[in-house]
Formats: C-alpha cells, structure tokens, sequence
C-alpha cells in the first residue's frame, strides 16, 4: 500500500511537470506571436491579456488592456456590430471579417478579425 502510494505521488509530479511545461509553451506562443492577439471575457467584453505584439501595435501597456473592454478600439459606429459578432460566435473558429480599431493615439487601423473560442476557468473566453 505504501509503494503504491510513493508510485502513485511520483506519477502525479511527473505529470504535473509537463503540464507546466505545455502551460509555458503555449503562454510563450502567445505572448511572442508577431500578430497582435488579446483574450477577452464574453460576456463583460473586458480583456483578461494581450501580447506583447498588441501592445506595441496599439500603444496600451498591458495593466491599460485590462482595465478596457473590446469595445474601447472599435469606433462607435461599429459597437452594435460587435455585440452581434460577439453574441454570434459558434463553435472553435469564427472569421469576422475586416474590422477598423483605435489605436491609443487615436489612429485608425484595418486589419481582418478571427475569433477563438474557449473556457479557462469556467468562463467563456475569446481570443
């Protein structure tokens, strides 16, 4: 019973290790990705992170990101559009199409937008 045990409490650090490890890949693919991407919560619409290549191509520090919602770099005539999206969004994959944002300095910038969806931590989130 005691080997068991001992064997047992080996295999759970073991496998706790490579969780961490993927944990840290994966976090390193994100915040080093050259394409500016956030996770944002789906139902406050508040960010919970963005990448580095976000805050450098929109000039917001990361402490800025989470204190604004999504809805802070879309022009005001294109906020109803993004509840729709946003409240249409199905399955893993969704393509929203060609988008303008606001920059920090009030720049405007094009780009075309993918959603993901996931749960971490019981909560909708998207990137």
């Amino acid at each position: 019973m005691l080997i068991t045990g001992f064997i047992l409490y080996k295999l759970i650090l073991k496998n706790d290790g490579r969780l961490r490890e993927s944990e840290l890949q994966y976090r390193s693919y994100f915040e080093s990705n050259p394409t500016p991407m956030w996770i944002y919560n789906r139902r406050t619409l508040n960010y919970t992170a963005a990448n580095n290549a976000a805050i450098a191509k929109y000039g917001y520090t990361l402490d800025e990101f989470k204190n604004m919602t999504i809805l802070d770099i879309h022009p005001k005539e294109d906020v109803a559009k993004v509840h729709m999206i946003v409240k249409g969004l199905k399955g893993e994959y969704n393509s929203s199409g060609v988008w303008t944002h606001l920059k920090k300095m009030a720049h405007l910038y094009k780009l075309t937008s993918q959603h993901t969806s996931s749960y971490r931590r019981a909560k909708k989130t998207t990137l």
